[in-house]
Parts: structure tokens; sequence; C-alpha cells
């Protein structure tokens, strides 16, 4: 935890700390949940509540993890989750806010680079790298014939993406910490829920392509914030 003084907590305290950790991870399944529910039946209001709501919880818990006192590392990871936020509610409109969307990911993801590589040292795995680097661009060759005018902003973005999980990985060999892992399963949930959305917009929509996406949307977003414990 990066709670002042937490090692020199008595077992109490402690307990409430991971009490109301596992009340927040609660309250995102809940709201999660009910999202996808409210999305797969189509009630759209419902969705506008939802959906930033359960990111707004997500925030809330990093918050929370943090004591409400952000170092440099937890501010980025703040960054990246206040434009993850308007990334939502630009994807979320009637009215087609991809570009707007797809920027303020990138722009969220910029800043979970700048944090992984704030909380590591320069060192590359190619056993991890080259099979990230080969998926991706085997994904890209798939996908990018069916973007049109989309094409550039959309390598750019796997880029970025493809990046984010690359140095996520690198804070994880050097770290080697519960915080560090985590970081790299979220990425890889992330990488896996932007794959999901590209496929389903661009290539071919299919029954489970919204459900999958958000799940494994929430789970990369709280897996990232369990690093800040």
């Amino acid at each position: 935890m990066k709670w002042f003084g937490y090692h020199n907590l008595d077992f109490r305290d402690k307990l409430t700390i991971r009490k109301n950790m596992l009340l927040f991870i609660i309250l995102i399944t809940l709201f999660g949940s009910f999202h996808i529910i409210a999305d797969h039946y189509n009630k759209i209001f419902a969705c506008y509540i939802l959906k930033p709501l359960t990111t707004f919880s997500i925030i809330s818990f990093a918050l929370y993890l943090t004591g409400f006192e952000l170092n440099h590392y937890a501010f980025l990871i703040f960054l990246g989750l206040a434009f993850s936020l308007l990334g939502d509610v630009f994807l979320m409109l009637k009215s087609d806010k991809f570009m707007q969307g797809l920027i303020s990911f990138l722009i969220a993801h910029i800043f979970y680079i700048m944090a992984f590589l704030n909380a590591s040292q320069i060192s590359i795995n190619l056993y991890a790298v080259i099979p990230i680097v080969l998926i991706g661009f085997g994904y890209l060759a798939v996908l990018l014939p069916k973007t049109g005018n989309l094409k550039i902003p959309v390598l750019i973005y796997a880029l970025i993406l493809q990046a984010m999980v690359i140095t996520a990985n690198m804070f994880y060999q050097t770290a080697n910490t519960t915080g560090s892992l985590m970081v790299l399963i979220g990425a890889i949930w992330f990488m896996l829920s932007d794959s999901i959305l590209a496929f389903a917009r661009f290539v071919k929509s299919f029954k489970l392509a919204q459900i999958s996406v958000l799940s494994t949307y929430y789970i990369a977003q709280t897996c990232i914030v369990l690093s800040l414990q």
C-alpha cells in the first residue's frame, strides 16, 4: 500500500483497508456488470449513467489506494484514467465520435507509458517483445485494409498500444513486484479489449463483441489501478 505508515498500522486498521479495497472491487464489478447488461439490451439512458459511473468508481479506487497523495507514478496513472473517462463518453454517444474517443484513449496510453517508464529501467526482453510485435503486425495486416480513411489514426493508435504493453512488460521485468505484475496483466487485457473493438467495428461484428470489449476493458483498468497498492 502507498498509505503513509501502512506497515506500522495494527491488524484492525490493515483489515479495514483490505475490506474497503474489496468493497471498491465489488462496486466496480456491479456498475460494470449493470452497464454491460444495459448495453446488451440497448438501454441508452442507463448506459449514459453506468459507463462513466464505472470508470469514475475505478478512478475513486485509485485515489483511495494512494491515500489521496499522488506521487509522480500515481499522477500519471490518474491522468490516464481521466482521459479514459473522456474516451468512454465519446464512444458511448449516439453520434459517431470514434475519432475523438480514439484520440482520448491514445493520450491515456501515452500517460500510462510515461508512468511505466518512470517506474522501471530500460530493459528490452526480446522473448516478450517479439511475440507482441508479431501478433500486433499480423493483426494490423488484417485490420488496416478495412479501416478506410482512418488507416493512419488506427495505425498510430495500434503502435502506441503495443508500446504500452511493451513498457508494462519492461516495468514487470525490472521491478518484479505484485504491482508491476498487475500492470502487465492490465495492459494485456487492454490490448485484447481494443483489438476486439477494432475487429468488430472494421472487420466483422459478432454477437458478444460489445460484452467482450467492456468486460476486458474494466478488468484492464482495475488491474492497472491495483498497481497503486
